[in-house]
């Protein structure tokens, strides 16, 4: 590693952590999906996409596996997807419900650092309207370009809703911990339910943007929610990261 990349690295790990909108988890070694709730009409196809935040360490390789209910989701493809200029190596398989993933960066010592795309998760929804599917992830273990181990963080869930999606800023009937909060619908923090989805997608102090039945022949509101744990300090809102607006 030649000089410049030193003195550069910490800066660049500096933005990545601080600036709101770059880091997407919060600790080393978290896994996690870039949009953690998305709808898919039955029958259609739709992308989740996973990563890994390696924090300042540039990222080496790492084996996980995404686990879904096969009679939900069928998975159709598994891609590479670009990390900055690195677009890592991976190799899959999937049985019964379970993708064994395996990616690896042969390409550079000192890049991607910070949040790191693993996959694109290709997905055709082939239950029953109106069912709101999980997607669970788990790592294996992580390392860094330099054979560092990366700690094994929390994984995070993702969640496929089939069906549709309402238009922001509609009135959600019958939903009544709802309410309208310029163009989103912003649930409140006491629903337990939905606090309960938002901390398994992202960590306490972030917002995360859900999906929430309306009762009304598979259609979904998006639902903005802060997530709070009432055993987690709050975070400073230096620390959040891709937060819907």
């Amino acid at each position: 590693m030649n000089l410049l990349n030193i003195l550069i690295r910490p800066l660049l790990c500096a933005l990545i952590c601080l600036l709101p909108g770059l880091a997407k988890a919060q600790f080393v070694g978290d896994i996690f999906f870039v949009v953690p709730a998305i709808s898919i009409p039955k029958g259609g196809t739709g992308d989740l996409t996973i990563a890994l935040f390696s924090g300042d360490k540039a990222f080496g390789a790492t084996s996980s596996t995404i686990t879904y209910d096969p009679n939900q989701l069928e998975i159709v493809s598994v891609d590479a997807v670009p990390s900055g200029i690195i677009t890592p190596t991976l190799k899959w398989e999937a049985s019964s419900g379970v993708i064994k993933l395996v990616v690896i960066n042969g390409q550079s010592l000192a890049q991607p650092i910070g949040s790191v795309s693993l996959a694109k998760l290709n997905f055709r929804a082939i239950g029953a309207t109106g069912v709101q599917a999980k997607v669970t992830s788990a790592v294996k273990s992580s390392f860094a370009s330099d054979r560092t181990v990366l700690r094994v963080g929390t994984a995070y869930v993702a969640e496929v809703s089939i069906g549709t999606v309402m238009p922001s800023g509609s009135v959600t009937p019958g939903v009544s911990t709802l309410s309208l909060s310029s163009s989103n619908i912003v649930a409140s923090t006491t629903d337990p339910l939905l606090q309960s989805k938002a901390l398994s997608m992202r960590p306490a102090g972030h917002r995360v943007k859900l999906l929430v039945p309306t009762g009304s022949n598979g259609q979904f509101a998006e639902a903005v929610v802060q997530a709070v744990d009432a055993n987690v300090p709050k975070e400073s809102s230096s620390m959040r990261s891709n937060e819907p607006k």
